[in-house]
């Protein structure tokens, strides 16, 4: 089977209405049963999805550039039964493309349960960073240094809980805790997510999700960009081959 998801993510922050706009494609492919490859570019933060893939609006709208990000890995089932599954995920995350490259290493397990009509998905994972761990200063003059963080560890736990409404409706909970290792319990993010996909036709679902993507967050946020402040409208369709 092969799946293609392209997603639309509005940004309605706080003084950031459509500032930018993403689009974060992904694609998966079926190679057998049990495993599945991808490529996709949702990049991880203290936040869910803090913007990945195309990028939309220029460096006016908070695009540093039009594409900057890439994901390719694979999922291995482990276990099926009695509705669990249980696979394993690897995955070559290039962070940032452009000069410094950010590379890393995603490690990780995936859980579902399927009691219908009730769904749950787990995904706990760790980003490794490979290159560039020990960030950078560079000076701008006038007595100004701008400060760029290593490329070290992320830790990723999106949760999503779904519900099957009718044969053609879903509606689902996004959430989860992200952030990175050091110093994990002052920039840790909990986002907070609700949304619905619709079965327009054999193999098409549409949908849109509303998310708080820092409804929780620790002291490191601003109040600008935690709570209600920060905000996401995404307007998705995924296609399925079979």
């Amino acid at each position: 089977m092969f799946q293609a998801t392209l997603p639309v993510v509005l940004t309605l922050s706080k003084n950031a209405v459509l500032k930018p706009v993403w689009i974060p494609l992904d694609l998966r492919f079926g190679v057998s049963n049990e495993l599945e490859v991808f490529v996709s570019h949702t990049r991880y933060g203290g936040q869910q999805a803090v913007g990945g893939g195309l990028c939309l609006g220029g460096t006016s709208r908070g695009c540093e550039k039009f594409y900057n990000n890439v994901n390719v890995g694979g999922q291995f089932s482990l276990l099926k039964n009695a509705g669990v599954e249980l696979s394993g995920l690897l995955a070559l995350e290039f962070r940032r493309l452009s000069d410094p490259m950010y590379l890393a290493v995603d490690v990780g397990v995936g859980f579902k349960y399927v009691a219908a009509p009730i769904s749950v998905k787990l995904a706990p994972q760790i980003g490794i960073g490979v290159n560039k761990r020990s960030g950078s200063t560079t000076n701008l003059g006038g007595g100004i240094t701008l400060e760029t963080p290593g490329n070290k560890e992320n830790i990723s736990v999106p949760l999503q809980i779904a519900f099957q409404a009718a044969p053609q409706i879903a509606v689902f909970l996004d959430s989860g805790i992200f952030g990175p290792v050091s110093h994990f319990g002052d920039n840790y993010g909990v986002p907070v997510g609700i949304g619905g996909s619709y079965l327009a036709m054999h193999g098409l679902d549409v949908g849109i999700e509303f998310m708080l993507r820092s409804a929780l967050a620790g002291s490191s946020y601003s109040s600008d960009t935690k709570g209600i402040n920060d905000r996401t409208l995404t307007l998705f369709a995924s296609w399925r081959s079979q």
